[in-house]
């Protein structure tokens, strides 16, 4: 709610990068299955362990440890782990540790990952104290919509 009781039309973009993420979900294809994943402080530093899918999207991976690609701006290949249902430290590309570092993830910043291909995801970074391309997209839907309201 704006000045006089008038109601605000835009995204408070102050707001946390899981609302954030959450908005920017529902743009999302709903053929490709997706999840949200909040950064904690063991998946970014340290031991860098990200327990990682959901069952909608594990339902679409191989039965056995495997390869998978997370994309963005660069494709990074990391292990998936079918025991611990996790992507692994090391990999290929540098693994999960690889991806972490080279995108300066930290505590509470918020990954949208979207499955685009069998082993294959795609990944939308939303920072806790920054804004990026993804939030421009939230902001521009949050508009249309309550402009249409």
């Amino acid at each position: 709610i704006g000045r006089k009781g008038q109601t605000n039309n835009f995204v408070d973009i102050s707001s946390s990068s899981q609302l954030r993420a959450e908005i920017f979900q529902r743009t999302l294809p709903s053929e490709f299955p997706n999840f949200v994943k909040r950064m904690l402080p063991s998946y970014v530093t340290g031991g860098f362990c990200l327990r990682a899918f959901q069952k909608k999207c594990v339902s679409h991976l191989p039965n056995h440890d495997d390869n998978v690609i997370l994309v963005d701006e660069d494709e990074f290949s990391t292990k998936y782990l079918i025991d611990k249902n996790r992507l692994s430290v090391w990999g290929g590309g540098g693994g999960w540790r690889g991806f972490s570092i080279a995108h300066n993830l930290v505590e509470n910043d918020v990954l949208v990952f979207q499955l685009i291909e069998t082993c294959k995801f795609k990944v939308y970074i939303l920072r806790e104290n920054c804004l990026s391309q993804v939030d421009v997209v939230v902001v521009l839907m949050d508009f249309t919509v309550k402009a249409h309201n």
